[in-house]
C-alpha cells in the first residue's frame, strides 16, 4: 500500500509506525505538523506541512492562518495514496478527513490521548468544535485503551479498534546499572527514581514532588531524575526551591531518544503520575528496561497493566500513595526484581512488529473496502 502518515506530537511513536510499515513492504511517507517551543526538528525523510504556535498561547488568528496554509499545503502535496493514517483529532485529523473529502483517500485516525476525546484546559478552541466532524468522519478509528473504544461508541455512536503502541524491545533493554550510571555522570552511590514527560498541569509532576519531599525524609540520599520541559517548568522548579529539595531534585530537560534507555538503566523506579492518559509509551519503555513501575490508575492503563503484579497503581493526585509505594520499591529489592522481570516478560508482547502485523491487518480492510 501507498501510505500517507501525518503526525504533530508523538514524533518518536510515528517515526517507528512508519519504519514498521516500510518494513512490511508498504511506501510510507510522512508529513508532520510542528509546534513552535515544543517541537525541536523534524526527523529526515519528513515532509513538513507547517509550522505553528503553540495552540496554548491563545495567539488564534495567527494560529488560525497557519492552519490554513497548513491544509492548503496538505491537499497540494500529497497525491495517489491508498489511505491516509493520522496520529490524533486536532490538526492531524482534520486534515486527513479534508484530503478524504477532497480527493477520496481513505482516512484512519490513531488516537493520541484523552485530549482527543474532550479538553483540557489548555486546549485551543478550535478543537473543541472540529472534534466531532473528525470522529465521525474519519473512515476508522484505532483506539489504545478499552476506555476509549466505549467513549467513542457512548458519545459519538462510532465503533472503533483497540491497539495500544508498541515500543523497541531491541534499543530499551537493560544497560548495566554501573555503566548507564558512568555514563551520566550519576552518583553510584544514591538511588533513583526517574519521571519522563511534558511539565503539563494533567502529568501530575507536581504530585510527585510533593511526594518525593516526604520520601527524603526516611532515604535522605535518594534522587529525583525529572526528564521533560514545558509550561509549568518555572513552577515546577520554584516548587523544588520552596520545598528545600533543590539537591535531590535534578531537572534534566528534554533528553535526547538515543540516551533514554541510559537514564532508565541508571534509576531504580519509574514514576508516572498522570491525571489523565491514552496510552504513554514511556511506560512501555521503562518495562522494558526492567524497571518497577508506579503509576496513576487512570481509565484505560488499567488493561495492560495489573496493580501489584507489574506495577503499583495509585489514586491520581494521591500524594500519601506515591510517597508510599516509593518507599516499598526502594527499600524491598527482592519486591522490585520480580515486577522487573514480570515487565521485562510482559513487554515482548509490545514489540513494534507485533503491532506492525496488527495494524497492517486493520489498514488492508479500509483500503480494501475503500476500493
Amino acid at each position: 500500500m501507498k501510505i500517507a502518515m501525518i503526525r504533530s506530537r508523538n514524533r518518536v511513536v510515528m517515526r517507528h509506525i512508519a519504519d514498521s510499515l516500510s518494513e512490511r513492504g508498504h511506501d510510507v511517507t510522512l508529513y508532520s505538523v510542528l509546534f513552535r517551543g515544543v517541537d525541536k526538528e523534524s526527523y529526515p525523510g519528513e515532509v513538513v506541512m507547517g509550522r505553528f504556535p503553540n495552540w496554548a498561547d491563545r495567539k488564534r488568528f495567527g494560529t488560525l492562518l497557519g492552519y490554513g496554509r497548513y491544509l492548503s499545503r496538505l491537499a497540494r502535496t500529497v497525491e495517489d495514496v491508498d489511505l491516509v493514517l493520522v496520529r490524533n483529532v486536532f490538526p492531524c485529523g482534520h486534515g486527513g478527513v479534508m484530503l478524504q473529502k477532497l480527493k477520496g483517500m481513505p482516512s484512519v485516525l490513531m488516537l493520541q490521548g484523552e485530549n482527543d476525546l474532550f479538553n483540557f484546559d489548555e486546549a485551543h478552541w478550535t478543537v473543541d468544535r472540529l472534534r466531532p466532524i473528525v470522529i465521525r468522519e474519519s473512515r476508522k478509528i484505532i483506539a489504545q485503551t478499552s476506555y476509549q473504544r466505549d467513549f467513542l461508541e457512548k458519545e459519538y455512536g462510532v465503533s472503533s479498534v483497540v491497539l495500544p503502541n508498541g515500543v523497541d524491545v531491541e534499543r530499551f533493554k537493560p544497560v548495566p546499572k554501573e555503566e548507564a550510571m558512568n555514563e551520566l555522570g550519576l552518583d553510584p552511590s544514591s538511588k533513583y527514581v526517574i519521571s519522563v514527560g511534558a511539565f503539563l498541569p494533567f502529568k501530575g509532576f507536581d504530585y510527585l514532588i510533593h511526594a518525593f519531599a516526604r520520601v527524603l525524609e526516611s532515604i535522605p540520599d535518594v534522587r529525583l531524575l525529572l526528564l521533560g520541559d514545558g509550561a509549568q517548568r518555572k513552577k515546577l522548579r520554584k516548587l523544588v526551591e520552596d520545598l528545600k529539595v533543590e539537591d535531590n531534585v535534578l531537572f534534566q530537560g528534554w533528553v535526547p531518544f538515543e540516551k533514554m534507555p541510559q537514564y532508565l538503566s541508571a534509576s531504580d523506579v519509574f514514576v508516572h503520575p498522570s491525571t489523565s492518559e491514552g496510552f504513554p509509551n514511556v511506560v512501555l519503555e521503562a518495562m522494558a528496561s526492567g524497571l518497577p513501575i508506579i503509576m496513576s490508575n487512570v481509565v484505560g492503563l488499567g488493561d495492560y497493566f495489573e496493580d501489584k503484579r507489574n506495577c503499583f497503581s495509585v489514586p491520581p493526585r494521591d500524594e500519601k500513595s506515591l510517597e508510599e509505594k516509593m518507599l516499598v520499591l526502594l527499600r524491598d529489592d527482592a519486591l522490585a526484581g520480580e515486577m522487573r522481570e514480570r515487565n521485562l516478560e510482559d513487554v515482548k508482547g509490545f514489540d513494534w512488529s507485533v503491532f506492525a502485523e496488527k495494524l497492517e491487518t486493520v489498514l488492508e480492510e479500509v483500503a480494501e473496502s475503500s476500493e
